[in-house]
């Protein structure tokens, strides 16, 4: 459909929009303002557009921060190497465009996976369970490769990027590493390597019933449990050792990782559905558990809701036992439109968002994008125009009615990064030290009250539970509250209230009791965007607002 003919069509068919009410209850975190919006981008792409294109193109559809392929799983770079065979040089071009432009640039590489390496040094390469070895698997016990991958990051980290993030730092499944170095090592650490080949063998090769090695595993078993902690030992001192090598480097640059994202729904092969949704399956395929990239300065699940056969609820479940496990490492969720509804991309780049501290998404230019904008704040149970622009075509206004839900935009196949609304409604009632907030019950340590025909209420409760952040000065007997770009002041005891440097009277001063400082609700909730309703008969104050994210 041509985006051009949509002001034909009646305004109830405009509003293609999801509102939703979260199911999955989840604590706001103290992430930075400044959420992660990134893309991966390969480098036959720079080349083929141009980089000064890409650039500028996913800064109008707000991006900022490019995820590029350095090094490719066949073994070429897109920098101009000594000693790599070199696919395109783009990557200077890039860094250049892009700081110019005010985006950051972060190169993700697969670890051991390296075809070019493999090829030249089968000796070092995986052997599968069945005999055979495949040129893109490296050895985790691998010196020789180590060295390359150093010599490698050596060349790399010469160029002014942002931030590095490791890939495939992993064994492909759980039929590697039956080479004879990797045997040999697991004896030397007290392993029944006959035992253990056994039970892969039947596991991943004839019957191949993908069921004995895990089992075995959940059973207990001495010796399949001492080999499968080795593998998971060995992937995380990799990745360990690779990381502190670039910060030897460069001791300032962001380090992380892509992570497959199994298992967070289920641990165990009873309790999934399916062996391939369980923590176990996860952990004796790959390698892989939250806390093999303890100490990187973020991570990044590959939350791709095709592959992995889930809907967008899992997200959340897996953000949040990420940041339990690696205490609150930031979470980018990693997302793959590829095969889902822009319905479920957008709702789980809503929890990508609210419950972690970004998305980075795969890959352009295989999606459409758009640019979805409210010209104003909007409040709920109000009407509000919304601003539409996909592509190229010229930008189109909807009229929306903000329901009390939160909001995802969604339109036709196109991928927004926002704006998302989380929907928060407060409800004090007088002489009552309980709030409620979108139904959950909250104990404050006083209660709101009347005075001079204005309801008070703390300002602390009032605004942390509105997204705000507050603070107070002793010494000048100021209070600031700050939320996204506002930032109000009041003084105790002065009608002056400070938005934003513009001054406004309000008809009722804050003042302190019980120390605590109270303020008139109407005035502080409307400054911050907030809506405001009284209901009389129950002495209830309703507080509602859409926080932006």
């Amino acid at each position: 459909m041509n985006f051009n003919q949509l002001k034909r069509f009646p305004i109830l068919i405009l509003i293609l929009f999801l509102v939703f009410q979260t199911i999955y209850i989840s604590k706001v975190n103290s992430a930075p303002e400044q959420k992660m919006k990134g893309i991966c981008v390969r480098g036959e792409d720079i080349e083929k557009l141009g980089a000064k294109k890409v650039v500028l193109t996913l800064k109008e559809y707000n991006y900022n921060t490019i995820f590029l392929l350095v090094k490719n799983p066949q073994g070429k770079v897109f920098y101009k190497s000594e000693f790599l065979p070199v696919e395109n040089d783009v990557l200077g071009m890039l860094i250049n465009e892009a700081h110019n432009n005010g985006l950051k640039v972060f190169t993700y590489f697969p670890i051991f996976m390296d075809k070019n390496f493999g090829f030249l040094h089968q000796e070092e390469l995986m052997q599968h369970v069945n005999g055979s070895k495949n040129d893109y698997y490296v050895s985790l016990l691998s010196n020789v490769y180590l060295n390359y991958i150093k010599h490698f990051l050596d060349e790399l980290l010469q160029y002014d990027i942002d931030g590095v993030s490791l890939d495939y730092i992993r064994f492909p499944n759980g039929g590697y590493d039956f080479s004879n170095t990797f045997m040999q090592y697991a004896q030397q650490n007290g392993i029944d390597t006959n035992k253990v080949k056994s039970i892969a063998y039947k596991t991943f090769v004839n019957p191949a019933d993908w069921k004995s090695l895990f089992e075995a595993y959940e059973q207990g078993d001495k010796d399949i449990v001492k080999w499968i902690n080795l593998r998971n030992n060995l992937v995380k001192d990799e990745a360990s050792i690779i990381k502190e090598y670039i910060k030897s480097i460069q001791p300032n640059i962001d380090i992380g990782a892509f992570m497959v994202a199994r298992g967070f729904r289920y641990k165990t092969t009873e309790e999934a559905e399916k062996i391939s949704d369980s923590l176990t399956y996860q952990i004796v395929n790959f390698g892989q558990f939250s806390t093999t990239f303890s100490g990187f300065d973020f991570i990044a699940p590959m939350v791709y809701l095709s592959s992995l056969q889930e809907n967008s609820g899992y997200t959340p479940l897996v953000i949040e036992n990420l940041k339990s496990d690696l205490a609150n490492t930031p979470v980018y969720t990693a997302v793959n439109p590829f095969n889902i509804s822009s319905e479920e991309t957008e709702k789980e780049l809503f929890y990508a968002f609210l419950c972690g501290e970004g998305a980075i998404l795969f890959r352009f230019p295989l999606f459409s994008m758009g640019i979805w904008t409210f010209p104003s704040k909007p409040v709920p149970q109000e009407k509000t125009i919304a601003n539409i622009k996909i592509s190229s075509e010229k930008e189109s206004s909807i009229e929306l009615i903000m329901k009390q839900q939160n909001f995802v935009p969604v339109f036709y196949d196109t991928i927004f990064l926002g704006p998302f609304l989380e929907y928060i409604s407060i409800k004090f009632i007088i002489g009552s030290t309980m709030l409620v907030k979108n139904n959950t019950e909250i104990q404050m340590d006083t209660a709101p009250f009347i005075k001079d025909s204005r309801t008070f209420v703390p300002v602390r409760f009032i605004s942390e539970n509105l997204g705000a952040k507050v603070s107070w000065n002793s010494d000048t007997r100021e209070v600031k509250i700050e939320s996204g770009d506002n930032v109000i002041t009041l003084i105790i005891g002065n009608l002056t209230l400070v938005k934003n440097g513009t001054e406004i009277q309000m008809d009722t001063a804050p003042f302190i009791k019980d120390s605590r400082t109270f303020v008139p609700v109407r005035f502080i909730s409307e400054n911050l965007g907030a809506k405001v309703s009284w209901n009389s008969d129950t002495r209830e104050v309703m507080v509602e607002i859409f926080k932006e994210f």
